[in-house]
């Protein structure tokens, strides 16, 4: 006996698409696949991100500006559970600044320059995942630097700067 087996053809760009106004409109959300970014996502709503086990990828082919996997911006909220990846090729996994706030409940980042950059007033909480930075696509660091975790210091254009990363669990894979 034959049996005819029907698969669902997946288009890609349309998954994309949906995913990218689902952020935007805010709210909780959940990967439906592994995803490859052409540009950052920006967030300055409230979103709950679950990986539910997926890679999002923000590669270092991009032709953006910017090659950050997320950009938590102007009082946004971005929390972030389950397990997955994060994964920013030549950027940062997540960059926040003016008033955002960021809270990783999991997952693992990767990126060559830092894992996680906080600025300008901006709130980060881990409470777990894993973190690592290797410098692999950036050999001289942006601006010298290679940080998994970068908190701007309080000089410059950052001197009154209320930033802070706490950190209450995590896995950080040499560590600077």
């Amino acid at each position: 006996v034959y049996e005819a087996v029907v698969t669902e053809m997946v288009d890609v760009e349309d998954v994309l698409n949906k995913f990218l106004a689902d952020l935007a409109a805010g709210g909780n959300v959940v990967m439906p696949m592994d995803i490859v970014l052409k540009d950052y996502i920006e967030i300055r709503n409230n979103v709950v991100l679950d990986l539910n086990g997926y890679t999002l990828t923000h590669p270092a082919s991009s032709q953006a500006k910017y090659k950050d996997v997320f950009e938590v911006m102007g009082g946004g909220n971005l929390t972030i559970l389950g397990d997955g990846a994060v994964v920013a090729e030549d950027g940062y996994s997540v960059y926040a600044a003016g008033d955002a706030t960021v809270t990783l409940n999991g997952g693992s980042y990767f990126s060559p320059v830092s894992a996680v950059d906080a600025r300008k007033n901006a709130h980060v909480t881990i409470n777990g995942g894993t973190f690592k930075v290797d410098g692999s696509n950036n050999p001289d660091g942006d601006y010298g630097q290679k940080y998994t975790l970068n908190l701007r210091d309080k000089k410059g254009n950052y001197v009154t700067d209320q930033s802070e990363i706490t950190v209450k669990g995590g896995r950080f894979y040499k560590y600077n």
